[in-house]
């Protein structure tokens, strides 16, 4: 089961030529031996990761695959034998503004079709989205100015002054996130699964669950990466 639940987390699919695990079972039956995570900095990689790995799902597991790609074992293979490591520095210049995301990963060169696949760990944060306080007009936002630092707590904070706010995908103007004030400490929260911005673990009925990176997981091997989270929050002031 934990191997199953670690390979949803990891989108359950090759990250480089895209073979799914559902597509190993359907051709030949299993997918034991043909999947592997491949770190992205070797460096970080946990000295006990081989017995880690083994475990049942636990907080200290899910970090260690955080740091890895899924690959099969064919890719895994070549992406060691090319060895090509690169650094992207990615610009989106909005509204007047320059916004900067360095991402560190490898590449695979495909000589044939004259393409080259960059893999990396890191979640792309230049999307655009917009945010809306109280009764103001929604204004854009950018994902690396909402990963940054304590831009969420302040946001929740200030809830005693706005009352309510909500983000959407500038895209399609779905909500992603939306809290309102239901007393002087305590406010609702609405959070979109695939919203990734937010951690979270609770217990439930001696059950651990975890939302992070645009997914639910528990240790039982419950995996969702739709719906909506709901949850009441105590209301920390602004001191």
């Amino acid at each position: 089961m934990s191997k199953e639940i670690q390979l949803k987390y990891k989108g359950n699919k090759c990250s480089a030529c895209g073979l799914s695990v559902d597509e190993m079972l359907t051709r030949w039956g299993t997918f034991k031996r043909m999947t592997e995570f491949h770190h992205v900095d070797e460096a970080r990689k946990a000295q006990n990761y081989n017995s880690l790995i083994r475990r049942n799902l636990c907080t200290e597991q899910l970090n260690e695959l955080d740091k890895c790609i899924l690959l099969c074992a064919q890719c895994h293979k070549l992406i060691h034998a090319q060895n090509i490591k690169a650094d992207l520095s990615l610009k989106l210049d909005f509204e007047g503004k320059v916004y900067e995301q360095k991402i560190a990963g490898w590449m695979i060169l495909d000589l044939l079709e004259k393409r080259i696949r960059f893999l990396s760990d890191k979640m792309f944060k230049l999307h655009i989205y917009q945010i809306r306080l109280g009764d103001e007009m929604a204004k854009p936002i950018v994902g690396v100015e909402m990963d940054s630092g304590d831009y969420f707590s302040n946001l929740f904070r200030g809830l005693i002054y706005y009352k309510k706010f909500e983000i959407r995908n500038a895209d399609n103007t779905k909500v992603l996130m939306k809290a309102r004030l239901l007393n002087d400490n305590k406010f609702e929260l609405k959070q979109a699964v695939e919203f990734p911005f937010i951690e979270y673990e609770w217990n439930e009925e001696g059950v651990k669950s975890w939302a992070r990176n645009g997914k639910v997981l528990d240790e039982n091997g419950h995996f969702l990466n739709q719906g909506t989270l709901t949850s009441i929050n105590q209301l920390i002031p602004i001191a």
